[in-house]
C-alpha cells in the first residue's frame, strides 16, 4: 500500500489507461487528489482485452472532508461511472487504429524556458499529444484527449508512435534544433 501511495504522489496525471500484458486487460485508473482530500486516491477500471468492463478497484487512503472512507468510496465510484461507457469507447477505438501513416500533424508547442516540446496529431478521429522535456530524455508523456485528458502507457495499437513521430520529416525539419538537443 506505501508503494501505491508513495505512486500516486508522485504522478502529475489523473486519468491513466495503461495495457497489461501479461494479464491482458486495460487498466483505466482515476487519481483522486484534490483540496478536500489530505492525499490521493486511486479508482480503477478493469477491461478485458476486447474492451469489455470486468470489475472496480479501490486503493481509497483518504476520506474527504466530513466524509467517512464509505462515502469517500461512493462519491467515488459515482463520478468514475459516469466515464465508464466513454471509456469502452476509447479502448474499442484504441484496438483499431489505423496505420501511422495516416497521422495529420496538427501544432507543435515547443516552451524553450520550461525546455518542453509537445507534438499535437489526430489519428481516426482522436487528438493526441507527445509530450517530451527535453532535458530529461526518460519524461516522455502520450496523451489522448476526448472525454478528458488521459496518459496512454503500453497500449498495443501505439507502440512505437512516439520514434515515428520524432522521426517523421514534418516534424524533423520544422523542429531540427530542439530535436538535436534532445538526442544528445
Amino acid at each position: 500500500m506505501e508503494e501505491i501511495i508513495k505512486k500516486l504522489r508522485e504522478s502529475e496525471w489523473l486519468y491513466q489507461l495503461k495495457y497489461m500484458e501479461e494479464e491482458k486487460m486495460y487498466i483505466f485508473s482515476f487519481r483522486f487528489a484534490n483540496q478536500f482530500l489530505k492525499g490521493p486516491n486511486l479508482v480503477e477500471l478493469i477491461f478485458n482485452e476486447k474492451g469489455e468492463f470486468i470489475e472496480t478497484k479501490f486503493y481509497i487512503f483518504y476520506e474527504l472532508e466530513g466524509k467517512t472512507k464509505e462515502e469517500t468510496k461512493e462519491m467515488h465510484l459515482e463520478e468514475v461511472m459516469d466515464f465508464k461507457e466513454d471509456i469502452e469507447i476509447l479502448i474499442k477505438k484504441l484496438l483499431f487504429l489505423k496505420d501511422k501513416e495516416e497521422i495529420t500533424f496538427k501544432k507543435e508547442n515547443y516552451l524553450p524556458e520550461m525546455q518542453y516540446l509537445g507534438i499535437n496529431f489526430e489519428l481516426d478521429g482522436l487528438l493526441y499529444t507527445y509530450s517530451l522535456e527535453l532535458n530529461n530524455p526518460k519524461k516522455k508523456v502520450l496523451e489522448c484527449k476526448c472525454i478528458m485528458v488521459v496518459q496512454l502507457e503500453n497500449i498495443p495499437s501505439l507502440k512505437g508512435i512516439g520514434e515515428y513521430i520524432l522521426n517523421h520529416p514534418k516534424v524533423r525539419v520544422k523542429l531540427v534544433n530542439q530535436l538535436a538537443n534532445y538526442e544528445k
